[in-house]
């Protein structure tokens, strides 16, 4: 539901915006409905971000450069849900164990 509502045109002009006013250098996605609402709102420019997470990718938790309009650069670090289903928990504590 989250992603449908976000997916009207006032609400991404909005996210957008706020992006733009916060400048952030790090964007921390938890969940798939959060990732897939920030490549909705980066459009083109998250086409190199998955639209889902996948608990099997050896890529989990590894940051990802974006450009929003060629103003704004960022990276994502895409992660579960601390509700998620136990599969993704297991990557989360593979990827906690991994920065130790």
């Amino acid at each position: 539901m989250i992603v449908s509502i976000a997916r009207d045109e006032g609400h991404l002009s909005r996210l957008r915006k706020e992006l733009q006013t916060a400048q952030p250098e790090l964007l921390i996605t938890f969940g798939n409905a959060a990732l897939r609402v920030l490549c909705e709102v980066l459009g083109d420019a998250g086409k190199d971000l998955p639209m889902k997470l996948s608990a099997e990718d050896e890529k989990y938790g590894r940051r990802v450069e974006v450009s929003l309009g060629g103003e704004l650069e960022f990276e994502v670090l895409r992660l579960a849900h601390p509700a998620s289903p136990r599969d993704y928990q297991k990557a989360h504590d593979r990827w906690i164990e991994g920065m130790s």
